[in-house]
């Protein structure tokens, strides 16, 4: 039996509206002193500021997360992962890297800078950990040469 049911989509007030002042405060006083934000949280707050879910995932990733991003401190990215666990990492490495003023030379230099953390972290002998760092300085002077 088919039935004529009709599904009414709510689009929140904002929803398409340029973002004022106002908005961006609220944000930020939902941001500002969350240890932790999660998917629930930011229902929350696209119910608060009343925009969808993704526009609120856009403005966190544009307005936080690449404002607080490290690239050459991989460390501090750790708590940028801790706080907002609506995201996996690899969602905001991808956001952060593919932004076109990221050029490909520090991409690059991100890259080997994870890898020599990730080896220098590692039960490697140090005899093989000092030889790759050798190889990676060694991309990176190659890197230097072409500026």
């Amino acid at each position: 039996m088919l039935t004529n049911k009709r599904v009414i989509k709510i689009v929140p007030k904002n929803h398409g509206k340029i973002w004022t002042k106002n908005d961006y405060n609220k944000l930020d006083k939902y941001i500002k002193n969350k240890q932790q934000i999660d998917t629930e949280y930011v229902e929350q707050i696209s119910n608060g500021i009343e925009r969808k879910y993704d526009g609120i995932k856009y403005k966190i990733l544009s307005e936080y997360i690449n404002k607080e991003y490290d690239l050459l401190n991989i460390y501090k990215n750790e708590i940028i992962y801790n706080k907002y666990i609506f995201l996996d990492k690899k969602e905001i490495d991808n956001y952060v890297l593919n932004k076109t003023f990221i050029t490909k030379k520090e991409k690059i230099y991100y890259n080997l800078i994870h890898i020599s953390t990730i080896i220098n972290d590692s039960n490697i002998i140090q005899n093989d950990k000092d030889k790759i760092q050798e190889l990676i300085n060694k991309i990176n002077d190659i890197i230097d040469i072409k500026k």
